[in-house]
């Protein structure tokens, strides 16, 4: 399945043009392109590298520091030796920026040096171990980071929970497990810390849990946790969210009326229009009523998709996207749309709704340039992301139908591949298959609804495990 972004701004071509060649120029020059252009095929990268790496025997701290730099700009495959014989180095300023940079490079080599630096006297170390191993992941990262959470110093268990949130994100849904007891520390840094980590990760486990820090004694975790609850998108949370419109601080009550109007349930609005009959002060009467028309507009459009049938899609929480794309992009950047196309790559990935995210720009605009420059770190974070950027007038249309042509083998291979596990899981066989569509003619009809099943993105695969299971329902009847 792919997912198509249409993005429409105002034309600053001359403005894109320049920044496609400077950034261009720049990354030639600095070897930051990833693959060597043609031209380059036989440039000697590993001499170039190597050159650098003699640094790394000087006695001054400066030049260590330098080459350790140095090779931070090459790509990890040619520098990995060198770096981690730069981690163990008897200066922090060289070894710090070398792990940082085998870190940002998924060198999992680096993880047993960065555990042992777990233990280490020194808080800096400490936490420049645990962003490391963030930026790494793995079993052994997320054991060891899990552990960190009971440390002594603050400092490090905060860092220790973002970065168990970044592994999270990158698809280790185990980690709001390890999490959730921060919620409990004894330092108000650390639960808010926490919290806003398990309102990125968006798991609906951490419900209960966020509504008990409603009585949080710190105002900025009960409105933390009261904003992640609303975007959490739980509605049996409204009740307690009701309760603290009352609340003594006026940020949780405000973050309160808004969280009620992203629930949009028929409480929350009951609510919402008592806010606008009382006394309350007039900001918060006004985020009342675009909470409440939100709520309303959202509620009467999902009644009509429901009465069509379900042809169409429900809406997506602009806040979820907003939650997601904002790491990456900047969501008060002014001018066009660029942290929602940051933040849809990622949605219709990570939620397993497209093999390939197109985004296509006709007209061509600096924002949706400078979003397309954040992709390459979203990619980093999703390895197994396809997205492609076209601009049609841009590119012209031989190279734009090339690139489009290209990507989507990619993801028809993963289609493929998905569809063949569907049917290796359920042990059916072509034949089954066609003969229950045979006997369900309602079946073929083009508005069929099939089901979505958890982690499965293609429509060819979620009709087979639609199958098994009503062919499973239908056995245990009989």
């Amino acid at each position: 399945m792919i997912a198509a972004q249409y993005s429409k701004a105002p034309v600053i071509r001359r403005a894109r043009q320049l920044s496609i060649v400077l950034g261009l120029g720049l990354g030639l020059g600095l070897g930051l392109t990833g693959a060597p252009r043609p031209a380059l095929a036989n440039f000697d990268w590993l001499g170039h590298v190597e050159l650098d790496a003699e640094g790394l025997s000087s006695k001054d701290v400066t030049k260590r520091l330098d080459a350790v730099n140095a090779l931070a700009k090459y790509d990890i495959a040619l520098t990995q030796p060198y770096l981690l014989r730069a981690v163990g180095d008897g200066d922090d300023r060289v070894r710090v920026p070398a792990a940082r940079a085998l870190g940002l490079g998924g060198a999992t080599a680096v993880v047993p040096a960065m555990i042992e630096w777990l233990t280490d006297p020194d808080v800096k170390i400490k936490q420049a171990a645990a962003d490391v191993l963030g930026d790494v992941g793995g079993p052994d990262a997320t054991a060891a980071l899990t552990r960190s959470l009971g440390d002594s110093d603050s400092a490090v268990r905060i860092h220790a929970v973002k970065a168990l949130g970044a592994i999270g994100r990158r698809g280790a849904p185990a980690v709001v497990v390890a999490l959730i007891p921060r919620l409990e520390d004894d330092k108000a840094d650390v639960r808010i810390a926490t919290i806003a980590q398990l309102e990125e990760l968006g798991d609906r486990r951490a419900v209960i849990p966020l509504v008990a820090r409603f009585g949080d004694t710190a105002p900025e975790a009960r409105r933390s946790a009261v904003r992640a609850v609303g975007r959490l998108g739980d509605p049996s949370a409204v009740p307690a969210l009701i309760r603290l419109m009352n609340d003594p601080n006026e940020d949780v009550r405000t973050a309160a009326v808004g969280s009620l109007g992203v629930l949009g349930a028929v409480d929350a609005i009951d609510a919402l229009t008592d806010q606008l009959t009382t006394g309350s002060d007039s900001y918060r009467q006004k985020v009342a009523k675009l909470k409440l028309a939100e709520a309303i507009f959202k509620g009467e459009y999902h009644k009509i998709v429901d009465a069509l049938g379900g042809i169409a899609h429900h809406l997506t929480d602009q806040y979820e996207l907003q939650r997601l794309g904002h790491p990456f992009y900047n969501s008060r950047a002014g001018g066009g749309e660029g942290h929602l196309e940051v933040a849809k790559n990622i949605y219709y990935s990570h939620k397993g709704l497209a093999h390939m995210v197109l985004a296509l720009k006709p007209f061509g605009c600096m924002p949706s340039t400078q979003s397309d420059g954040a992709q390459s770190a979203v990619m980093s974070h999703y390895k197994d992301m396809i997205f492609l950027p076209i601009e049609t007038s841009g590119e012209g249309d031989v190279n734009a139908h090339s690139r489009v042509q290209m990507a989507l083998g990619e993801a028809k291979n993963k289609a493929k591949k998905e569809f063949a596990e569907a049917m290796e899981k359920t042990g059916l066989t072509m034949d089954q298959c066609r003969a229950w569509v045979e006997a369900n003619p309602a079946s073929k009809k083009p508005l069929y609804d099939v089901p979505h099943t958890k982690g499965v993105v293609g429509l060819a695969a979620n009709f087979v495990h639609h199958i098994k299971t009503q062919m499973d329902a239908t056995a245990r009847v009989n």
